[in-house]
């Protein structure tokens, strides 16, 4: 699956600002602009934004994007997501967890 793989790549590119229960703040690189826009073209972000698809993520809250920061906060339901999540997708690592969750989104919203 060329999203998820695309999606993978934008998480390596992110840095944890702050993470608390339930809320964590990213600050996007100037890698992550390439990525993004490779990803736009591909289905099903080809018919949906980035932040519809993290918003169709189950137990995502709301997101709020400042672009002029280049950040993201999203504020989640601790009971399906963890930190050590946050942390794998951020660091690049490998987490069956997390690559089902977004997975399951993609194949939803296709």
């Amino acid at each position: 699956m060329e999203g998820l793989k695309i999606f993978l790549d934008i998480g390596k590119t992110l840095k944890i600002i702050r993470i608390s229960t339930g809320q964590i703040q990213l600050r996007f690189s100037l890698y992550s602009l390439p990525l993004i826009k490779q990803l736009s073209v591909v289905p099903p972000f080809n018919h949906i934004t980035v932040d519809q698809f993290i918003n169709s993520l189950d137990g995502i809250n709301h997101i709020k994007v400042n672009q002029f920061l280049a950040s993201a906060t999203i504020q989640y339901d601790t009971s399906i997501w963890c930190s050590t999540m946050w942390e794998s997708f951020c660091n690049g690592k490998d987490n069956p967890d997390l690559i089902k969750k977004i997975s399951e989104a993609i194949e939803k919203t296709s």
